[in-house]
């Protein structure tokens, strides 16, 4: 790795919190800076998980085929977003026997990533207890998120764009969502998220153009889906 990467990926790598400073060292000796351009798939679901991830820079789409019967020939359905400092098939690395991605991974925008391998889990990541209890947490903070995010579909549609603009905030810091992923993960037509977002552009809840969404208000939002 050229000199200026090495010294770009430090500094990402002292920026993730969870990381103590033995292990930062040891991801920077052992790990790999990923760059990847829009639209870039990281894995795809079925493909032999061999490494994990943790997002440096932008934000990615999770996207995961729901269909038993003729995947292939089904369109996968947005499930989640990651974003800085978020980790990407680590709990896979749990599993003692031969893994596979549960999911497909596409960058929302130009994103970097530090890559590490299943070996680097089994000798160093599990083996620090912190690290091991962290990826426990982020289990179960992922199967929390699912099902509050099952809880949507009973809610109007103006709490389900709120609560995805607002609660998902983090995960898509720096990137620009389209109204197709908006519509997409909340189950809805881009015609009912584009008249939503005008609505609140209106009203001066937020700034809603082609290229970016920017909230102004962001509590309005926030305490619109929660009441």
């Amino acid at each position: 790795m050229k000199a200026f990467k090495i010294h770009e990926l430090r500094s990402l790598i002292y920026d993730v919190h969870f990381l103590s400073k033995k292990m930062q060292e040891l991801c920077l000796k052992h790990g790999e800076l990923v760059e990847v351009k829009k639209k870039t798939v990281l894995f795809r679901q079925g493909e032999k998980a061999n490494y994990f991830y943790i997002v440096l820079d932008g934000s990615l789409k999770i996207y995961k085929n729901l269909s038993l019967e003729s995947p292939q020939d089904i369109e996968p359905t947005i499930v989640g977003f990651a974003g800085p400092h978020e980790l990407i098939a680590a709990s896979l690395m749990l599993d003692p026997h031969e893994k596979y991605y549960s999911n497909t991974v596409q960058s929302i925008g130009f994103t970097k990533l530090l890559r590490l391998s299943s070996l680097f889990f089994e000798d160093h990541w599990k083996n620090d207890a912190h690290l091991f209890q962290y990826t426990l947490s982020q289990i179960n903070l992922s199967i929390e998120n699912l099902q509050k995010d099952r809880c949507l579909q009973w809610l109007p549609l103006e709490k389900k764009v709120a609560y995805l603009l607002t609660e998902k905030r983090s995960s898509l810091i720096g990137s620009k969502i389209t109204r197709k992923d908006i519509a997409e993960y909340i189950g809805t037509t881009q015609e009912s998220v584009i008249r939503v977002l005008s609505k609140w552009t209106k009203e001066g809840t937020l700034q809603a153009d082609t290229q970016d969404i920017i909230i102004n208000d962001f509590e309005k939002l926030s305490s619109l889906w929660r009441t």
